[in-house]
């Protein structure tokens, strides 16, 4: 008899486990679903930085190279091809030659998508950088493409 009461007792405390684990799941997905509301923004706001961080670094270097082709070849023309940006918008910008430097002014604009912008201060950024290098500087510049292209080709 003593063992048909164990048995019995048993049954009822796997019931009443089964159905604590049950409970607690189902906390376990709420919690879940809240913490996520929180990171997923955050974690698209992270990759967006990158792509803002990605567009500035790009944006200048094509800068900086303009300016130094337009000291070397007299000849070039002051239009420059932005494509290659990954989420910017609207980048345009100027290329002036003076006697001794060239000047490059480039603007554009970065948004952020929908919630992401919510956790930033400003739905847009601005993607500028003012580039101005002399005719001494464009010779070590030059220098320094040259070599950064024989480190990576090999």
């Amino acid at each position: 008899m003593e063992n048909r009461s164990q048995k019995g007792s048993k049954r009822i405390l796997s019931q009443k486990q089964k159905r604590k684990e049950k409970k607690c799941q189902g906390s376990f997905t709420v919690e879940a679903t809240l913490l996520m509301m929180i990171f997923l923004p955050l974690l698209i706001a992270l990759i967006y930085m990158g792509f803002y961080q990605h567009d500035r670094a790009w944006i200048e270097n094509k800068a900086r190279t303009a300016a130094v082709e337009v000291l070397v070849d007299k000849e070039r023309k002051n239009s420059i091809n932005w494509q290659g940006v990954l989420a910017s918008q609207g980048v345009f910008g100027s290329v002036m030659r003076k006697s001794g430097y060239a000047q490059v002014q480039v603007k554009g604009n970065f948004s952020f998508p929908g919630i992401t912008a919510s956790f930033l201060t400003k739905n847009r950024f601005s993607v500028a950088c003012d580039i101005k290098i002399t005719g001494k500087n464009a010779k070590k510049e030059i220098q320094k493409y040259r070599n950064l292209k024989r480190l990576t080709e090999g």
